[in-house]
């Protein structure tokens, strides 16, 4: 752990922070270098473009040499060959050669038709971190598993990143591009395309050498007791190693402290229930073995299912004669049902605190999402219908502009039973202009199909509103699904037939307020229907 130096005199004690290192051990832990190559060659030119070197305990079988190259050539007439060489090496050679390519002087060693080793063209490489130091890696660099396979008790990693221009995809033609990204996702267990930082690369891969495993659980009924077990490979000593326990509260670490391990299992006995706790493995010698990200123990887990009951098939009917009839259909879904598995413990001011978080979280921390349509009508009305199915208790959408259409088109994309659909529109829409030389009746062909609707299917229950006025309460769109704000750009009569966004909001509670408040000042269709129906026709 960090040491205390003495300084000159007047001058502040230094704390060197980096005790250990895994270079100080590698030959103790380490019994195999695997040196992976990726090349392009060009004539007798040979540069690289991605090379993996990963020191293995003897717990870990090695990949197989390879007694060739393995190559593909991009096209008859590309000049571009790009190969893949496996070979392994002691663990100081395999860390020699990582140090000869950060200093652009690393070969590739002979093979069985060239025996004699060849020089490789790196570009200018920076350390990530800083050599010597290295990282651990909380989630794993090449996705789910390490380069090569599942390397158990994880990876520590020290990266060389080419600066400035990266060799490979940019020198090639868009079919070359094309057939080396076919190759070497055949060929290794990594896309180099989707992750251009490795392109140029050295990485430098050292997996866990004392233990494979570690296990963190609860053992008291009150949770205040973890028992942490490491698993260390056959012949393998754990003595010396230290770890540091963080368990965290909502509003930050409660407790921060650091022991030596008696053995391969030991009791963390809390003051209190934990909450999120964090582990850290330090050797003395080799520096952080093990470290993870804070976790939380489930206590109990809530599972929400439901039922397919049936199938709601819908036929809109068209606008125009331009236009065609639309068709869709819908689950019909019986109501949520929750079981809980465990048993939910008294947290009392835990919960409490969880919750002004969580409230603080939405707030602060916008989860805005966006999407955008051009020219693309039904890509458009699949997403928003895809939206309002998702709704398990209410949907409301509120557009100036919707009729009939709208009804079918997106208030019966939900069919979960329970779930009530609001609909608010305009009466400057419903009863705006004229049509083929008669005047719009909108409200009564609106009111016409909601009856007709509500007579035919009572899984969804729709409502229907009317803001008044000359010009409508609220001039943008919005579509809320339980507690989720979404707001739309354009109306969903013409939505996705040009340029037209939908974007989730953040916590807008100010928004939801005022839209309840214009909700219950509107009328409801029926109510607005009679009234406008005794006023007469408008002239």
């Amino acid at each position: 752990m960090p040491t205390t130096h003495e300084a000159s005199e007047g001058a502040a004690p230094l704390v060197r922070l980096m005790a250990g290192s895994p270079l100080d051990t590698i030959n103790e832990d380490y019994s195999t270098g695997e040196i992976t190559a990726v090349y392009d060659r060009m004539a007798s030119e040979r540069s690289l473009l991605f090379a993996a070197i990963e020191l293995l305990p003897k717990s870990l079988e090695a990949a197989p040499d390879d007694l060739e190259p393995r190559c593909q050539r991009l096209g008859g007439n590309s000049d571009h060959e790009v190969n893949i060489l496996r070979w392994h090496a002691s663990p100081e050679e395999a860390v020699a050669w990582c140090g000869a390519a950060a200093n652009g002087v690393a070969q590739l060693p002979g093979w069985k038709s060239q025996p004699e080793s060849h020089p490789l063209k790196i570009g200018r490489l920076a350390s990530e971190p800083p050599w010597p130091s290295f990282a651990f890696e909380s989630e794993p660099f090449w996705g789910s598993t390490p380069l090569w396979g599942n390397r158990p008790g994880g990876n520590r990693i020290s990266q060389l990143l080419c600066v400035g221009e990266k060799p490979g995809p940019h020198e090639w033609t868009e079919a070359e591009r094309e057939r080396a990204r076919d190759w070497l996702r055949e060929n290794l267990p990594i896309d180099l395309f989707a992750r251009p930082v490795l392109w140029g690369s050295v990485n430098l891969i050292l997996p866990n050498p004392l233990f494979c495993r570690i296990s963190e659980r609860l053992t008291s009924e009150n949770g205040n007791r973890v028992a942490l077990e490491l698993v260390p490979y056959p012949g393998k000593s754990l003595e010396g190693l230290q770890v540091v326990v963080r368990e965290h509260r909502p509003a930050g670490a409660a407790i921060v402290s650091v022991h030596e391990l008696p053995s391969s299992r030991v009791l963390l006995d809390f003051p209190h229930e934990v909450h999120l706790l964090e582990i850290a493995i330090f050797c003395p010698r080799r520096g952080l073995l093990f470290s993870s990200k804070p976790a939380v123990f489930l206590r109990q887990i809530l599972l929400q299912f439901d039922l397919i009951a049936g199938q709601r098939d819908v036929i809109v009917p068209s606008r125009s004669r331009r236009r065609r009839q639309e068709r869709h259909s819908t689950q019909i879904k019986s109501p949520d049902r929750t079981t809980a598995v465990g048993d939910r413990p008294v947290r009392g001011g835990l919960d409490i605190a969880l919750q002004d978080r969580l409230d603080l979280r939405q707030s602060k921390d916008a989860d805005i999402g966006f999407r955008w349509f051009n020219g693309d009508v039904d890509a458009a009305t699949t997403f928003i219908r895809g939206l309002i199915a998702k709704a398990r208790q209410r949907v409301t959408i509120v557009d100036a502009y919707l009729d009939r259409r709208e009804l079918g088109l997106f208030a019966l994309a939900n069919a979960t039973r329970g779930v009530v659909v609001r609909l608010l529109t305009s009466k400057m829409f419903l009863r705006d202009g004229t049509e083929r030389g008669r005047t719009r009746q909108r409200e009564k062909d609106f009111l016409a199909a909601l009856d007709s609707i509500s007579a035919q299917d009572h899984t969804t229950a729709i409502e229907v509103r009317v803001m008044g006025g000359e010009k409508a309460g609220i001039h943008d769109r919005f579509l809320i699904l339980d507690e989720e704000l979404w707001l739309l750009g354009s109306s969903l009569n013409e939505f996705g037939d040009r340029g037209s966004t939908a974007i989730r909001l953040p916590y807008a509670p100010n928004v939801g307020k005022d839209i309840e408040q214009e909700w219950a000042e509107a009328q409801p269709l029926a109510d607005f229907v009679a009234s406008e129906s005794s006023e007469g026709e408008p002239k």
